[in-house]
């Protein structure tokens, strides 16, 4: 069976490396008020994905919610549009991908697909548009 896990040892690190990379940026620039937009984003995207997980009974995993909350952090400090966008976008692209596999018989309704990369396609196609 293949495994659909994102390590703890990738994502979790990734907080305060990014926290730290912004906060100098921040800095550096000037552009403070980002920060707690930054941190908002992190926040709002960590709960939307948890409660998208408790109602959804298992069908997002934890690795999920943790990246969420890592690209909230990056996406928030770019603005409250790019996090709407960027969560869409990932969004969408999750269930094309979804409705593809199903379409061409490599899965079914119940087969497990796992949503980071359409959440991190999400994320670097709006970042870079």
């Amino acid at each position: 069976m293949l495994e659909q896990r994102l390590p703890n040892a990738l994502v979790l690190p990734s907080y305060p490396i990014v926290a730290g990379l912004l906060i100098t940026d921040a800095v550096g620039t000037g552009h403070l008020v980002a920060l707690p937009r930054a941190g908002l984003a992190m926040l709002a995207l960590t709960g939307f994905y948890l409660l998208t997980a408790l109602a959804s009974h298992g069908g997002i995993g934890a690795g999920d919610i943790k990246l969420a909350g890592v690209l909230g952090l990056v996406l928030g400090f770019r603005s409250t549009g790019t996090v709407l966008t960027a969560t869409l976008v990932g969004l969408c692209t999750a269930a094309l991908a979804g409705a593809v596999l199903i379409a061409t018989g490599r899965a079914n309704r119940r087969t497990p697909v796992p949503l980071e990369p359409a959440l991190l396609t999400g994320a670097l196609v709006t970042l870079i548009a």
